[in-house]
């Protein structure tokens, strides 16, 4: 007989879409960026859009990641 998993990710919270993310927190990046690749988990937030399933960046700015979005704060905030 087979084994059967009961690896459910969504009862002990992994993260697994680190894998995922091609840029750091705080990092700065243009327009037009790849940010997360294959986004089932983490949402487009401000500032970023999403094509077919990856998010890329707007705007100029930093990387935030916060409440299960990613989004770009602008680079005339940070001043």
């Amino acid at each position: 007989m087979a084994f059967q998993g009961t690896h459910d990710v969504q009862k002990h919270g992994s993260k697994a879409w680190r894998q995922r993310l091609l840029v750091s927190p705080f990092q700065k990046v243009k327009a037009g960026t790849l940010l997360l690749i294959n986004a089932k988990t983490l949402k487009a937030g401000e500032n970023t859009y999403k094509a077919k399933n990856n998010i890329h960046a707007k705007i100029e700015g930093r990387v935030k990641i916060g409440k299960g979005k990613i989004f770009i704060q602008p680079m005339a905030d940070l001043h």
